[in-house]
């Protein structure tokens, strides 16, 4: 069991060396003398992970417990170009991607360019799917 103190809305993990207010110490001190020092045992909701949601830790403290729930957050939508851009990243760098292009310029027809091409649509119609992920999450 793990017991805490919470303060500013932050918890404070007891320690295996607590000193009393005699002046004393107490080494692995029992959960008896942890609640006569302030501690209460902590009860934690596992977060859910969820798309397009912040979590934020939030606590609800009783007598002997105090309760870590979780509050969650939509985060601001996604914008188009920065999530294009994002996918494009993850399979080619710039000189690549400017290579390919080049390519293209020269010879429209060149398949490396229309491979560039597709990929590209993909990532667009990724992008969009990601959109319409948040609007119904």
């Amino acid at each position: 069991m793990k017991y805490v103190k919470l303060e500013n809305n932050e918890l404070i993990f007891s320690t295996n060396v607590e000193s009393l207010e005699d002046g004393s110490v107490v080494f692995n001190p029992t959960p008896e003398i942890l609640e006569q020092l302030g501690y209460k045992e902590l009860v934690e909701e596992a977060p859910v992970q969820k798309d397009w949601y912040y979590q934020t830790p939030t606590y609800v403290e009783t007598d002997k417990t105090i309760i870590r729930t979780w509050e969650y957050t939509k985060v601001d939508p996604p914008i188009e170009k920065r999530l294009i851009d994002k996918k494009i990243a993850e399979q080619l760098d710039t000189n690549d991607e400017f290579a390919l292009i080049n390519k293209g310029i020269s010879n429209p027809n060149d398949p490396d360019y229309l491979n560039y091409r597709q990929f590209i649509e993909d990532c667009k119609f990724w992008a969009l799917q990601q959109i319409e992920d948040y609007n119904n999450a």
